[in-house]
């Protein structure tokens, strides 16, 4: 049963995160990261992070 927990938790994070800045926001939309300046920006430190 832990084995299938911890996968279950990364969807809940997002949508709570998600969530929380609609609220504070108003709108919460995604952004193709074909628009952004330095996505390797973006990317490397998620990645460190999920390591």
């Amino acid at each position: 049963m832990h084995g299938l927990a911890l996968p279950a938790c990364a969807p809940l994070i997002i949508a709570a995160s998600a969530g929380a800045y609609a609220l504070l926001e108003g709108d919460a939309h995604l952004t193709r990261p074909g628009t952004l300046d330095h996505p390797l920006a973006l990317i490397a430190p998620a990645r460190l992070a999920g390591a």
